[in-house]
């Protein structure tokens, strides 16, 4: 089947159809803001074999580690995550994101999940609800492991991406964009060219919870992703968003032993904590929620120096590692 499809590839790509789509196929790309970040262009990769053409179907690939960097029209066979030879396996990442995707550990989390992508908002009512876990979204190179709570029941619920189709997540990516962290300030939906340099955005937990208040247990189930998360990718530093982040991220040293409390390390907004061995530096910021951002207890100025905090420390330290901006399609055998 596959050499079925790739032979028709072969005869499109040679025919006037395929001249005509060469030409096309990246018109209307997002220019990069930074020339670090380089536009993906056919002639890099000029082997139709690699490419094909999907109209509408948006599938699991688009999501999580794998950052799609391509048009909603234009995708890859399998995710392809920008990894640097020698760097994190690309199948430990996607083995660990299929098993979030399939967990159902909490049945209220999963109920209310389903219920909300069957009911919907008015507003999304033309929208495919995402309905299930949400993994990690990012570099799987990271130097930056971002820790929220959780997917909003009408943002990452129904987009199936961090922080993307709600508020906080227009919040937190524009300060990211501004601190050089993402290719762009706008995250409206998980085909829209988003890509993230040196940072990853993970959560407490994977499923929106009813009101946005995840139960102790519900935590506890979640709490062995994000620890193979971060085994993976090894940060070089963590910020965790709100108080629950940082005593879910502080509840899993103290599993391992690794810390003997988390009273050293009480939640203030800016804060950095030096943690025992060559652990992450840990710093922590209010949650970009419309609680604290519309009320002023969270300004752009305010995430933004936090966010300077971090740079200076990783390019101090080494911890910003350099990841390929282009994502190559993973070639069909």
């Amino acid at each position: 089947m596959v050499r079925n499809q790739i032979g028709v590839q072969r005869k499109l790509a040679g025919s006037q159809f395929g001249r005509v789509w060469r030409s096309l196929a990246f018109r209307g790309r997002r220019e990069a803001p930074r020339p670090n970040y380089a536009t993906p262009s056919f002639a890099r990769y000029p082997d139709p074999a690699v490419i094909f053409i999907f109209w509408g179907k948006q599938t699991e690939d688009w999501y999580g580690y794998g950052q799609a960097s391509y048009t909603f029209k234009l995708g890859v066979p399998e995710r392809t995550a920008a990894v640097l030879e020698g760097g994190v396996p690309k199948n430990d990442l996607t083995i660990l994101e299929r098993e979030i995707t399939k967990c159902r550990k909490c049945s209220r989390l999963v109920a209310y999940c389903e219920e909300v992508a069957r009911t919907k908002r008015r507003a999304y009512r033309d929208w495919t609800y995402w309905g299930k876990p949400v993994p990690a979204f990012g570099d799987p190179e990271a130097g930056l492991v971002i820790i929220g709570l959780a997917p909003a029941a009408h943002g990452a619920n129904r987009t199936g991406r961090m922080f993307t189709g709600d508020r906080s997540g227009d919040f937190l990516y524009e300060q990211l964009y501004r601190a050089g962290f993402a290719n762009q300030p706008q995250s409206k939906r998980a085909d829209d060219g988003l890509v993230l340099k040196g940072a990853l955005i993970s959560a407490a937990i994977r499923c929106a919870p009813p009101a946005n208040k995840p139960l102790p247990e519900e935590i506890r189930n979640c709490l062995p992703y994000l620890e193979r998360e971060l085994d993976l990718i090894r940060p070089r530093a963590i910020l965790a968003l709100g108080g629950i982040a940082l005593n879910t991220y502080l509840d899993l040293l103290k599993q391992k032993g690794l810390i003997r409390s988390r009273a050293p390390y009480r939640f203030a907004h800016g804060a950095s904590f030096a943690l025992p061995g060559d652990l992450p530096r840990l710093f922590a910021a209010y949650h970009p929620s419309q609680q604290n951002t519309q009320t002023g207890r969270l300004t752009p100025a305010m995430f933004a120096r936090v966010l300077r905090q971090i740079r200076k420390f990783l390019e101090m330290r080494g911890g910003a590692r350099e990841a390929i901006a282009i994502q190559k399609p993973r070639r069909f055998r």
